[in-house]
């Protein structure tokens, strides 16, 4: 039987013993009731993988000691960073969760012209911490060994500004019809994607305009438009099947 998994930071192991403070100490002492002479599994932000005995437990503080440790190695290699403008309702749950299972880097939720969703700052700020939730639950499903980023949202300009610049850019668009996601791999053979994906209501040509002033390279993703909160995830998957992290 597998191990419950919590994701902790370097700073939480010291020498050969641990501390979780917080919601998961909450979770591990009231829900699951675990305590002394339980072991868990702790997966470390620097690729470390350890498997600990708990030796006091309480609401507030789970202490223990690391039993071994190993290296994990089971996060791709190309690095997908993923700009998704806002769609409406609870989508963004989905396409955070899924998303996060298939292997991305970094989600970045962002507002655009079209995005009919308009989250006031306290409300933003909510969403975030919940798609971060969403995020940590589903690396504990499928096993990664990395918590991938989830910024807080942005406007679509500020994350096309922050995309890095040594990626590769990509916006698929449905007005494009000469230029495609695998043509744009083929050439580039990348370490690191970053993918920009519009509301329901698409990217207006302004927009895109902007993105390709920025290195961004409009693509098509073939003969069927995509909904929002389908594209990203294909996108991701076909990035990683070219890469050999799939199939």
């Amino acid at each position: 039987m597998s191990l419950r998994r919590f994701f902790v930071t370097p700073e939480a192991i010291a020498g050969n013993t641990f501390t979780i403070t917080g919601a998961d100490a909450k979770h591990i002492a009231s829900v699951l009731r675990m305590g002394r002479g339980d072991q868990i599994e702790l997966v470390v932000g620097d690729g470390r993988s350890c498997t600990a005995t708990i030796v006091s437990a309480s609401p507030s503080q789970i202490t223990g000691e690391i039993v071994s440790t190993s290296i994990c190695s089971n996060e791709p290699e190309v690095l997908i960073s993923l700009i998704q403008c806002l769609p409406k309702g609870d989508k963004m749950d989905l396409v955070v969760q899924k998303c996060v299972e298939i292997g991305v880097t970094s989600i970045v939720p962002a507002i655009s012209d079209r995005t009919v969703v308009r989250l006031q700052t306290e409300r933003a700020q909510k969403k975030a911490a919940r798609w971060r939730r969403i995020a940590e639950e589903a690396c504990k499903q499928c096993g990664r060994s990395s918590l991938p980023t989830i910024s807080d949202v942005i406007s679509f300009e500020d994350a096309v500004r922050s995309a890095p610049p040594d990626s590769l850019k990509l916006i698929p668009y449905e007005l494009e019809s000469e230029r495609s996601l695998k043509q744009q791999l083929e050439k580039s053979d990348p370490t690191s994607v970053v993918v920009c994906i519009g509301p329901e209501g698409g990217f207006s040509q302004d927009e895109v305009s902007f993105a390709e002033s920025h290195g961004f390279i409009p693509v098509t993703l073939g003969n069927r438009i995509l909904r929002t909160e389908t594209a990203g995830l294909v996108v991701a998957a076909c990035i990683l099947y070219h890469m050999d992290e799939l199939g």
